[in-house]
């Protein structure tokens, strides 16, 4: 019996080219970012990760809905002070942004160093 990975069983069915954004990275980057109402392989590897992080049960339908919206919020309150706090809000957006981005970024590769903005 073959053992599945932890990255292989979250990421099934997502093409690599979505799953490995930065060929040279030595693990998961996700760097698009998503709203709702948008549909792409980018949203079916977001809803992968909330459901990894936040325990949801999304389906990776790769449409950026109602119910991926809702996680993406839970998620930005449970890092508030890295997503909100440097943009001087309280409330999740919803949006995936550079702050959100950042989070998710650091979770999925922790020896990143990637510096927090709020400026492009």
């Amino acid at each position: 019996k073959v053992k599945t990975s932890i990255a292989e069983s979250v990421f099934k069915g997502i093409p690599e080219s979505v799953r490995l954004l930065d060929k040279n990275a030595s693990c998961e980057v996700f760097n698009a970012p998503l709203g709702r109402g948008e549909k792409s392989d980018a949203v079916k590897k977001l809803q992968a990760l909330m459901n990894k992080w936040m325990g949801t049960s999304l389906p990776l339908s790769g449409w950026y809905g109602p119910l991926t919206e809702i996680a993406v919020r839970q998620f930005q309150i449970l890092y508030a002070d890295s997503i909100l706090k440097p943009w001087d809000i309280v409330a999740p957006t919803g949006y995936v942004y550079l702050t959100t981005m950042r989070q998710i970024n650091m979770l999925e590769c922790p020896k990143l160093e990637t510096a927090a903005t709020t400026s492009q």
